[in-house]
């Protein structure tokens, strides 16, 4: 994907976090049971907070974009009794149609990492660390970086980012979290719980029912 997409994908998680701060006031965070997320469409399964809100993107005028699904927390009882307005960190998971036949994951993983640094080599863009990791038996590349923010006026905030890659089959798996440093760390373990548990369907899998929320268009 060429980095005019990267930009708009990065602009669509930036506006879902404003969509949550600006359009959810009166959201407030409730017991963190986890439960299960099944796209049969776009072939994944995940389990994420009971009391997070979920977006669903239609892709369909944009190229190679199979589908967009974000996960985003709500804010605590002492944030809404306070009215502290924060931006919400976003947890999203894109499937794409893989261009490239014969790539590697890791060759994936350096080009799409290129497109990062590019996009944001006038905000600060640093990398932070670069692994490889296994996701439901699935090898993936991960990053983690740091960004000021582009949007910030005045007060530079930063941002923290990580993204992750796999490919399975002609699909190709991205799983970005984005959000302002503090509520990013504040919101890591929640993330990590739901990446950890991300697994891509089988064939046998794919008759299951899938959970479908109606698509919030930003």
């Amino acid at each position: 994907m060429n980095s005019k997409w990267k930009l708009i994908f990065y602009s669509i998680i930036l506006a879902a976090i404003t969509q949550v701060v600006l359009l959810q006031p009166a959201a407030m965070l409730q017991t963190s049971n986890y439960e299960s997320y099944i796209n049969s469409r776009l072939k994944f399964k995940l389990e994420y907070p009971s009391d997070w809100k979920i977006f669903e993107l239609d892709p369909s005028a944009l190229s190679n974009l199979k589908g967009f699904v974000s996960f985003e927390p709500l804010k605590s009882e002492q944030e809404f009794q306070a009215d502290i307005v924060e931006e919400t960190p976003v947890i999203s998971i894109i499937a794409e149609q893989l261009k490239f036949r014969n790539i590697t994951i890791n060759e994936f993983a350096r080009l799409q990492s290129d497109n990062i640094r590019y996009l944001f080599s006038d905000f600060d863009f640093k990398l932070e660390n670069k692994t490889e990791i296994t996701i439901g038996n699935n090898t993936a590349v991960k990053i983690v970086y740091t960004f000021v923010d582009p949007y910030s006026h005045g007060d530079l905030k930063i941002r923290n980012g990580m993204e992750i890659w796999m490919i399975r089959a002609d699909t190709v798996y991205t799983i970005s979290y984005l959000g302002e440093k503090d509520q990013y760390f504040k919101h890591l373990s929640a993330v990590q719980k739901i990446i950890n548990s991300f697994q891509i369907i089988d064939q046998t899998d794919r008759q299951a029912k899938s959970r479908m929320i109606p698509p919030i268009l930003i």
